[in-house]
């Protein structure tokens, strides 16, 4: 099966990865190969495979990160993979109409540091009604302040 490896500088969760410097590798699949997380063994390689951080298997139509490159000795390379959902998946990602597909804007909400609070602003409202002591429960509306202190 055809591999071809590549060296991409694109984050993990980025789509459309520019992949540079192509190299291809004929590479023998065993029965117990892993789709999700292959571990490819290469040897006699006439280039630097400790430059590149990506692959492309032809034959399956999968993209995959390269995770770990290990060096038995004698010209022999492991190359311990994690599939990449999203270049593999892109054309049906990009081609759906689903919320993830938005930009993010005014008043959408996000991952707060956990070093930061939310400030509470609450009122004390007075009333001349009593209430009755029983078992009930009186619910109230809380309202909280942006500011982050």
């Amino acid at each position: 099966m055809l591999l071809t490896l590549y060296k991409t500088e694109d984050d993990r969760n980025v789509i459309n990865k520019t992949k540079t410097e192509p190299e291809d590798v004929n590479v023998r699949l065993f029965r117990d190969f892993n789709i999700f997380n292959p571990e490819i063994k290469l040897s006699n390689l006439t280039f630097n495979i400790l430059n590149y951080n990506y692959i492309y298997m032809v034959g399956l139509g999968r993209y995959y990160f390269i995770d770990e490159i290990v060096n038995n000795g004698n010209g022999l390379f492991t190359l311990n993979c994690s599939l990449d959902v999203l270049e593999t998946f892109k054309t049906e990602i990009l081609s759906s109409n689903y919320k993830y597909k938005r930009k993010i804007g005014s008043g959408d909400y996000g991952e707060v540091e956990p070093t930061k609070t939310g400030k509470m602003l609450y009122y004390d409202y007075v009333s001349n009604v009593e209430l009755i002591k029983n078992d009930s429960i009186v619910l109230t509306g809380l309202r909280f302040d942006n500011t982050i202190s």
